[in-house]
């Protein structure tokens, strides 16, 4: 990408987007916008640590989400906090869904439906997120599921002892959508599967950047034949149902349960609204 691309922030965004979004109110924003761009942009772009089709898939997340705002609703009350994102964004250009994270907080910033819920937190917490975490955030969140059942397995020693083998597992419903091409229409049908997988790293940055609380031993009775279905996957007995001096399995599953915060609600709402 020619760094003189970036001479002019506006440039990033069509036309019709940014004299939409840039009301003479929104003016002095834009010139601090352009400046951002000229110091903090220019030379990554310059060493090639940022591509064009990464700063595309920018222009186009931020025309489709500024130019959906209802002139009515059009706000700069949060504006130093879009700004503050756009600075921080520079270092997550690699990931497409931190970049739309990203892009989802920048203009509901400009949103006076969300107010009362962006926060400067949201900044520090997607330029700390790591890919692997923003898609596991996103897929768990597509439907919106505040909590869901967690497991992690031990093993019983021979000296009675138990030792952990596999932490950090979460099981949710995966929502797959498939179109189906007829003679005449295109239908889509609605597959929901429960996805079982192991994601410590994941949950450990969750509930360091404040998302989720881990419950150990705290689970959800109704989500029994999810903990039963963990149980077969590893061929574990679960450790509360059973005695342990009667079974004759060495793994034990152990319940609990992940549950968003109530800045994890917040954040989520904000950052993840463009899905539903």
């Amino acid at each position: 990408m020619d760094p003189n691309d970036l001479k002019n922030f506006f440039d990033l965004i069509p036309e019709d987007s940014r004299n939409y979004l840039l009301k003479p109110s929104f003016k002095n924003i834009g010139t601090v916008i352009n400046g951002i761009f000229l110091d903090k942009y220019e030379p990554l772009v310059i060493n090639g640590l940022i591509k064009q089709n990464q700063i595309d898939q920018l222009k186009s997340a931020l025309n489709k989400k500024l130019s959906d705002i209802p002139e009515e609703k059009l706000d700069n009350s949060n504006s130093l906090i879009a700004i503050r994102a756009l600075e921080e964004l520079r270092y997550q250009m690699n990931s497409d869904t931190l970049i739309e994270m990203f892009a989802n907080l920048i203009s509901n910033s400009f949103n006076s439906d969300y107010n009362k819920s962006v926060q400067n937190l949201f900044v520090h917490i997607i330029g700390n997120m790591s890919h692997e975490t923003a898609v596991l955030l996103e897929d768990w969140q597509f439907i919106r599921q505040e909590s869901t059942p967690y497991a992690y397995i031990t093993r019983k020693n021979e000296d009675g002892t138990y030792c952990l083998i596999t932490s950090s597992i979460i099981a949710y419903f995966d929502y797959k959508a498939t179109l189906n091409k007829g003679t005449d229409n295109i239908t889509q049908s609605i597959q929901i599967e429960t996805k079982i997988i192991e994601v410590p790293q994941e949950l450990s940055e969750l509930e360091y950047l404040g998302l989720v609380k881990i419950s150990d031993g705290t689970y959800q009775p109704s989500s029994g034949n999810i903990y039963q279905m963990i149980a077969n996957k590893y061929n574990a007995t679960i450790a509360d149902i059973l005695d342990r001096s009667e079974s004759e399995s060495s793994l034990y599953l152990n319940r609990g349960i992940v549950e968003l915060t109530p800045l994890g609600k917040s954040f989520c709402n904000v950052i993840l609204n463009q899905h539903h």
